[in-house]
């Protein structure tokens, strides 16, 4: 409840509106498929494709990524495919105009974290000119981030930072 998916909508909207896909980084497949099924109803006439470890990359899904607006998949789906990116012929990668990575502090975790930021450097490798946008309402260390990702992507990196909380935040002790 902190906004952060209205952000993600906003820059996937930019990238539609530009004849560019988007991918959007979730680490678990339940956020995946809620996020499908409430951005079904948001771009409407959109093709959205999920891409997580359950399923195989046949032919008919690499056609389904090819022709989808916006992918939705876990880090660790974008680690696989992007390393694949030859081999698999991943050309789907170079039409991304947006990658949004929620939960972006997850890049610090132990036995994730590594291939989280294996598939964010792969794929600006892949596509230097796709923009890159992290999310998290409880990432630490802003300005290490910052040059990593400028030095990453030669380009000015922004960070937005806000206290603002949408609901009072009460701890107890019991």
């Amino acid at each position: 409840a902190s906004g952060k998916t209205v952000i993600a909508e906003i820059v996937i909207a930019m990238a539609l509106k530009e004849k560019k896909k988007a991918i959007y980084l979730a680490p678990m497949k339940s956020l995946i498929e809620e996020k499908k099924d409430d951005w079904l109803k948001l771009f409407k006439g959109k093709r959205i494709s999920i891409l997580t470890g359950d399923y195989q990359l046949s032919e008919k899904q690499k056609k389904e990524l090819n022709e989808a607006h916006i992918i939705v998949m876990t880090n660790e789906m974008l680690n696989s495919r992007a390393t694949k990116f030859k081999s698999e012929n991943n050309r789907w990668l170079l039409d991304v105009g947006i990658l949004v990575v929620d939960e972006i502090h997850l890049i610090s975790s132990e036995g994730r974290g590594d291939k989280l930021e294996n598939a964010i450097i792969t794929f600006a490798q892949i596509n230097p000119v796709a923009r890159v946008v992290f999310l998290s309402a409880t990432l630490n260390k802003l300005d290490n981030l910052k040059k990593w990702v400028t030095t990453l992507t030669g380009r000015k990196t922004i960070v937005v930072e806000s206290d603002y909380r949408p609901c009072k935040l009460n701890v107890h002790y019991v």
